[in-house]
């Protein structure tokens, strides 16, 4: 009776620590593979380029990656200054960047995760000495559409977590039960 009562509150534990959200990507536009093409976001582009997004709520972020790509006026990578924000608010962390796409670059911005329930993605190569676009995401039934670009918000979603008295409760009615159980199979 008590080991089954013991399995029963390591289940009723168990099952209400899984409740808690796993790593995924929370919103997104893949980019467009065939070709570099996209919006200008540089210090010359005035003001920075911004992309509607739709987080879901809850959300607690902690990475960015987008996609771009530098102009034949570009200095170059060497003269990069992003400025990553989320409804106007900048974002810091530890860029990340992969150059092994021929025809564009990728970057992850990571941070410590932050609850964010933004509604706007803006990135700035923020230096007079680049041209830099933000690649564009997979088009739909046509050429590539400068006007909707390629990132990726990674993170979590918190679920709801139950208190330890929903927990308790849980558990004491299993026992209720089961001591129940027990003592009608003992009269029969």
């Amino acid at each position: 009776m008590l080991k089954y009562l013991f399995r029963a509150s390591v289940a009723v534990v168990m099952s209400a620590s899984t409740c808690f959200a796993l790593a995924d990507t929370l919103a997104g536009n893949s980019p467009f593979a065939s070709v570099a093409s996209g919006q200008q976001s540089d210090a010359s582009a005035e003001p920075a380029f911004s992309q509607t997004i739709s987080l879901p709520s809850k959300a607690l972020i902690d990475s960015i990656t987008w996609w771009g790509f530098h102009g034949s006026n570009s200095g170059g990578s060497a003269y990069d200054t992003f400025v990553v924000t989320l409804d106007g608010a900048p974002v810091i962390g530890s860029l990340v960047v992969d150059n092994t796409n021929q025809l564009f670059s990728q970057y992850t911005l990571s941070f410590a995760p932050t609850l964010s329930s933004a509604t706007s993605l803006s990135v700035a190569n923020n230096s007079l000495d680049v041209e830099w676009f933000w690649q564009s995401a997979t088009a739909l039934g046509g050429g590539p559409d400068a006007f909707n670009v390629a990132y990726r918000i990674d993170g979590t979603v918190q679920q709801a977590v139950p208190e330890p008295t929903s927990i308790l409760l849980s558990v004491a009615g299993l026992a209720f039960v089961l001591v129940r159980q027990s003592a009608k199979r003992h009269k029969a």
